[in-house]
């Protein structure tokens, strides 16, 4: 894995919803259930293993509350198994940090098996790797000259980029910054059928377009990430 940068960035939020009141909140509901309704952590498990994938996402969050063995055996045996969204199997790696579990896991994502140090997993945006937020701080600057409303999508392109591929995080050094800010401008006017060409969106970053659309391609290559040529 790509060593993370452990200074945060300004003004870069990776982690949606990632708040303190949040979390506080989050965690009072899931107590206040496990003291009134019986057999709670159970059907929370049930829900990680069959459920659909909003069903996953809430089992996850909710299941980094429950501090005992079973949950840790729940969450290792999700994150190891064939079936699961990679986005909550990110989220499910995150709540075995935050429970204080620690060592090497086999992550199963796309029909591959990862390996990956739990305690290298991110947190917060403070742990991201330092080129995930200059990708996203380039977008800001450009989009924010040229187009503001592409930004919030590219955002959120980026991010849910992150939690799909993890811990296959994207190689930013190789391709470049504005490569990818770029990339996922691109891939934000084709989800909005503007019309826009590559050369176009290059030019704004001043980078080269076919570097962008490679980049672009990888993006492609991520399964249930974006359609389209």
């Amino acid at each position: 894995m790509k060593e993370v940068d452990k200074k945060q960035q300004d003004n870069v939020v990776l982690f949606p919803g990632s708040g303190e009141r949040r979390f506080q909140m989050v965690e009072a509901s899931v107590l206040r259930r496990l003291d009134e309704q019986e057999g709670y952590a159970e059907r929370l498990c049930t829900m990680l293993h069959a459920g659909t994938v909003a069903e996953q996402l809430a089992a996850v969050e909710q299941l980094t509350y429950i501090y005992d063995d079973a949950t840790i055996t729940a969450l290792r045996s999700y994150i190891e198994g064939e079936r699961g969204d990679p986005v909550a199997k990110t989220l499910a790696l995150r709540a075995l940090k935050e429970q204080g579990q620690a060592g090497m896991i086999g992550v199963r994502k796309f029909g591959r098996l990862l390996t990956v140090d739990i305690s290298e997993v991110p947190l917060d945006d403070g742990e991201l790797p330092v080129g995930q937020a200059a990708v996203m701080h380039e977008l800001e600057r450009v989009t924010e000259a040229h187009d503001a409303s592409v930004l919030p999508l590219a955002l959120q392109l980026w991010t849910t980029y992150f939690f799909m591929a993890y811990p296959l995080v994207p190689d930013v050094d190789a391709h470049g910054v504005g490569v990818w800010a770029s990339a996922l401008h691109y891939a934000v006017t084709k989800l909005l059928g503007t019309g826009q060409t590559v050369e176009r969106i290059a030019d704004l970053y001043d980078v080269d377009g076919q570097a962008v659309s490679r980049c672009y391609q990888e993006l492609q290559a991520v399964p249930g990430l974006i359609s389209g040529g």
